[in-house]
């Protein structure tokens, strides 16, 4: 079962991570990208990956992709535009708030600090993260460290070194939370 969700400039595609028999966590998760990469690109599909770990379709390397996957789903992102992509999905968890240092800005910190219900505090570092994530995806900058991705207070944008991304959110219906970015052309 393929979930779709399509934006102005991409298609993000979720397939379950399902457990068959005694597979490793890994090789279930192979199994979900086989699946969905056939579903989309065609059964022949190879993916493979440039020099700085990035996915990208064998002989379609002009259509950018993103992968990213939680403990249930496995997602695919396409770029529609030949823009960047970056895509991430993740569970709201206290791990999150142990290491927000390591992942948000002073001022990302401060606005966090001003969020007194305990839900919105774990929804704003899900959504800061999934960004983060999202955007170091479609950025393939070298170094780029995640407090270097300042997010908007709208949640809309995210800037990174002198790019400007678009930032799009999706949740389903297990409470994950979807992050897409794209650059703004």
């Amino acid at each position: 079962m393929t979930e779709i969700i399509e934006g102005a400039s991409f298609m993000v595609y979720l397939t379950p991570i399902t457990a068959t028999g005694n597979d490793s966590r890994s090789e279930r998760e192979q199994a979900a990208s086989r699946r969905l990469l056939s579903t989309v690109f065609g059964e022949k599909t190879m993916k493979g990956h440039h020099a700085d770990g990035a996915p990208f379709i064998v002989g379609r390397e002009d259509i950018p992709i993103s992968i990213s996957h939680s403990t249930s789903t496995f997602l695919l992102a396409v770029g529609k535009t030949g823009s960047p992509i970056g895509a991430d999905i993740e569970c709201p968890r206290p791990q999150l708030e142990r290491v927000r240092q390591k992942f948000l800005t002073a001022d990302e910190n401060r606005r966090k600090d001003r969020i007194e219900d305990k839900n919105a505090g774990m929804d704003f570092l899900v959504k800061c993260w999934t960004a983060k994530e999202a955007v170091y995806k479609a950025a393939r900058t070298p170094g780029l460290g995640l407090t270097e991705i300042e997010v908007t207070d709208d949640f809309r944008m995210a800037d990174a070194r002198g790019t400007r991304y678009v930032i799009f959110y999706y949740s389903t219906d297990a409470g994950e939370t979807i992050c897409i970015a794209t650059t703004v052309r």
